[in-house]
């Protein structure tokens, strides 16, 4: 259990001075750059701010990196998707709701982990966070496939950006965002007590990541699609499914 008596330490100290200057910097420089919107940039600091004090930098490093490259996947071809009708709307401008709804299981993870450190939960949050990619990669590229999806409940053709869609190339996207959170999760030692080799961390991402993205593949046809849920309440769903699922390869590691 946490030792919550020892909680201001030299080292937290660090952390909150790091975790002010480095999450308001962000947050203004999202919001300035159109990647966030005002409530956006605002749970995005708080979620940030959370982590670092929980867990640390190297748990921090890899939410920004599913952040960049998600804002460089949803610009990728942007005039072709706005074209088309299919591209987000403000650029792609998250708002507090996208923020929480990708955030909220791998904060999850943090939490237990500061409660009951373990590699479980380091599983878990690994796994969530590679969900999140995959799905946006897999929606943004996939979208500029020059060939129409098919739709994961039913293998029949639709519109590009339509909910429950998956192609050849969104599939091949998920997988490289998988894998580059797995490069960055072991280039920074993020378990270090279990002392997990490459191999392991980028396989506990990449089957995590697919499970989740497949799992909001399967929700968006099902419910997304006829109105009967959110697309926030689908990320919350496949990146908590995504973090179970990396959890169990964990275990079986």
């Amino acid at each position: 259990m946490v030792d919550i008596f020892g909680f201001f330490t030299e080292e937290m100290t660090i952390r909150l001075l790091l975790g002010l200057t480095f999450c308001t910097i962000l947050a203004v420089v999202g919001h300035r750059k159109g990647a966030l919107n005002r409530s956006g940039a605002v749970a995005s600091w708080v979620i940030g701010m959370t982590i670092i004090l929980m867990v640390g930098v190297p748990w921090l490093v890899l939410i920004l990196v599913f952040f960049v490259v998600g804002v460089a996947a949803t610009r990728y071809k942007f005039k072709a998707k706005r074209a088309m009708g299919i591209a987000e709307e403000r650029l792609g401008a998250r708002s507090w709701q996208n923020v929480m709804a990708n955030g909220m299981s791998p904060l999850l993870f943090v939490i237990s982990e500061f409660i009951s450190p373990g590699a479980i939960f380091v599983a878990g949050y690994l796994g969530a966070i590679s969900t999140a990619m995959a799905d946006t990669m897999s929606s943004e590229i996939g979208m500029t496939s020059q060939s129409d999806p098919w739709l994961i409940t039913n293998l029949k053709r639709v519109k590009p950006g339509t909910h429950g869609g998956v192609s050849l190339l969104g599939t091949a996207a998920s997988l490289v965002g998988c894998l580059i959170v797995g490069f960055f999760a072991w280039s920074m030692r993020i378990e270090t007590k279990a002392e997990w080799s490459i191999v392991s961390v980028v396989l506990i991402c990449a089957v995590g990541g697919i499970v989740g993205s497949t799992v909001d593949s399967i929700l968006g046809a099902i419910f997304e699609l006829k109105g009967k849920m959110s697309n926030s309440q689908v990320n919350l769903i496949s990146t908590l499914a995504g973090g179970l699922a990396a959890i169990s390869i964990y275990l079986v590691l």
